[in-house]
């Protein structure tokens, strides 16, 4: 095990551990509306840069400096980068802070991580490409990509940011076909699957003719078994009304070994509520869930205009119930807490371990650009915490270390590199949000559900 220069971290020689698995990889190319202001004071090109330039500023997000009437082609999207980001960056904290296995001597192990994602060979924007590039050499974080041959593409969408920073987002059309990519067939089923992939691919349809199922075939998009036997941790962005994602997780649950955590998102509000069964067969494999405050009120029916506390209480209740009618085996399946991230408002904690919940506010000082992939990165930090320290006592750091890692990504247009730069002892970013992680701590405080 050789220590990575100028890191107190070591590189893994235990090829088979991976610390978080996350899901889907996307590529944003984002458009500014002309009201839209960002809160920071640094910009990039003041004119467009298409994608496809040779020089390292291209190749790190083809940017327009994130301000109105602006556009940023060619970024890292998704949620899956933007949780291992808030991982590394959160480890690096919590090893600063001297919490949990971080306290040990150093060097201490590399974290080992998996993207998992369908994506397209040859179809990178010079910024994806990079990221990936750096990630992997410091991470593994390719063990999980399914490479996809043509005609499949990696999943492309337009990012349209308003005034307010309230977002829509349109899919582009793959590689190979035509028009918007906005409907169903097989192009959207090689989507969906390059999003959040199988556990084992599925087989040809038998109604399709051999052209068509060639087209856009998912057979060849699955989650690595090396991921599935190896991984302590899974994290992945839900849709609650999509009834292919329970099932996906039920059977994640059932195929990850036993002790594996299991934490989920959802990434847009319900257009209903969900039936009481729906949501009881979203939670039960859950380990862990949060929603955002808008997500959550529409989780739960009577909940639109209570409070964020309330709701994330009615989400342990209904993992409860659905543990209840399974039988009340499995305490690995019962769902032990719930964030519910308020954007500028903070979050809030509730658990079965605590009577009252938990709030904390956002970061101070926030120099905000584009909050894309802030609240994924919140997540993967809170990964890290449970990670480094399965029975943290201290949730309000748990939080701020979150909290943390949320304003680092916001702060900067795209996604932040994922490089080891990150476990450096000198790096500024980790110290910072070390100073972040630990004010918003400071001003946690619990409050009545």
């Amino acid at each position: 095990m050789a220590a990575l220069p100028g890191s107190s971290f070591a590189a893994s020689d235990d090829s088979s551990q991976i610390d978080l698995a996350s899901y889907t990889f996307i590529v944003d190319d984002t458009v500014f509306a002309p009201s839209y202001r960002s809160s920071g004071s640094e910009s990039g090109a003041e004119s467009e840069i298409e994608e496809g330039g040779t020089e390292r500023e291209e190749e790190r997000g083809g940017e327009a400096g994130g301000e109105g009437g602006s556009a940023a082609f060619g970024q890292v999207g998704g949620s899956g980068p933007q949780v291992l980001f808030g991982f590394v960056l959160a480890t690096a904290v919590l090893r600063r802070l001297g919490v949990g296995v971080a306290a040990a001597a150093p060097p201490l192990r590399v974290p080992s991580l998996a993207l998992v994602a369908g994506i397209g060979e040859g179809d990178l924007p010079p910024a994806a490409s990079l990221w990936l590039r750096e990630a992997d050499a410091a991470f593994g974080v390719c063990r999980g990509v399914s490479w996809m041959q043509p005609p499949l593409s990696t999943p492309r969408a337009w990012q349209l940011v308003e005034g307010d920073g309230s977002r829509t987002q349109v899919w582009r059309k793959a590689r190979g076909s035509s028009g918007i990519a906005s409907g169903g067939g097989e192009e959207e089923e090689a989507r969906a699957a390059a999003l959040l992939p199988p556990l084992v691919p599925d087989p040809p349809s038998s109604s399709s003719s051999s052209s068509s199922s060639s087209s856009f075939s998912p057979s060849s998009v699955s989650i690595p078994r090396s991921v599935l036997q190896n991984a302590r941790a899974h994290h992945a962005g839900l849709d609650p009304l999509n009834p292919r994602h329970p099932l996906w997780l039920s059977a994640l649950r059932a195929a990850a070994p036993r002790g594996t955590r299991i934490s989920a998102e959802t990434f847009q509000e319900c257009s209903r509520f969900p039936s009481p069964k729906e949501l009881r067969a979203l939670l039960r494999p859950l380990d862990f869930f949060s929603p955002n405050e808008a997500e959550a009120a529409s989780l739960v029916e009577g909940e639109r205009g209570g409070s964020a506390a309330s709701a994330a209480r009615s989400l342990l209740l209904a993992a409860a119930a659905a543990a209840a009618d399974a039988g009340g085996g499995g305490e690995e399946t019962f769902l032990d807490s719930v964030v519910v991230r308020r954007g500028g408002l903070g979050a809030v904690l509730v658990s079965r371990e605590r009577e009252r919940a938990l709030s904390v506010p956002c970061v101070g000082n926030l120099r905000l650009r584009d909050t894309t992939g802030a609240g994924n990165a919140f997540l993967g930090a809170l990964a890290a915490a449970a990670a480094a320290s399965p029975s943290l006592s201290d949730a309000a750091l748990a939080l701020g270390v979150a909290s943390a890692a949320a304003a680092a990504v916001a702060e900067v247009l795209g996604t932040p590199p994922l490089s080891a730069d990150l476990l450096s002892p000198s790096n500024s970013q980790v110290e910072r949000a070390a100073e972040r992680a630990l004010a918003v701590r400071n001003a946690g405080e619990e409050v009545e559900v």
